[in-house]
């Protein structure tokens, strides 16, 4: 089975406060992949996109994209095939509700592979002003 190529183009935002950081790694194959949010102050939300590439020589589908727990929410432009040598991408969200660490799964079935992206972050007490 080969595994989906695709690249990580994070981009962290912690809001009111602007804070952002760009990291955009090689291309690779993966099928597992952990995501860490770090800590965010209760109630404001991080995000990181993820770009996921098709194959230069044809199509890709996209058969399921699931996400589980319940501080970690997405949104996505990615329909049902990614074109040749294009690619689609997947926000997704951080908004601790409550203090501690929170872990989380988002799931991305392809006709290329699958990934498990592991979700990872903590909520905090903010930052008195």
């Amino acid at each position: 089975m080969r595994t989906l190529g695709a690249f990580l183009m994070a981009t962290f935002m912690a809001f009111p406060t602007f804070a952002a950081e760009t990291t955009t790694p090689a291309p690779q194959d993966i099928s597992y992949l952990s995501i860490e949010f770090g800590e965010a102050p209760l109630d404001e939300t991080i995000w990181v996109e993820i770009g996921i590439n098709a194959p230069s020589d044809k199509a890709l589908k996209i058969d399921e994209l699931s996400i589980f727990g319940e501080m970690y929410t997405a949104t996505t432009n990615c329909g049902d095939t990614v074109d040749p040598d294009k690619y689609c991408v997947i926000d997704l969200y951080f908004t601790p509700k409550t203090l501690g660490e929170h872990y989380g799964e988002m799931y991305i079935g392809t006709s290329e592979g699958n990934i498990l992206l592991k979700l990872y972050g903590s909520g905090v007490e903010a930052a008195p002003e």
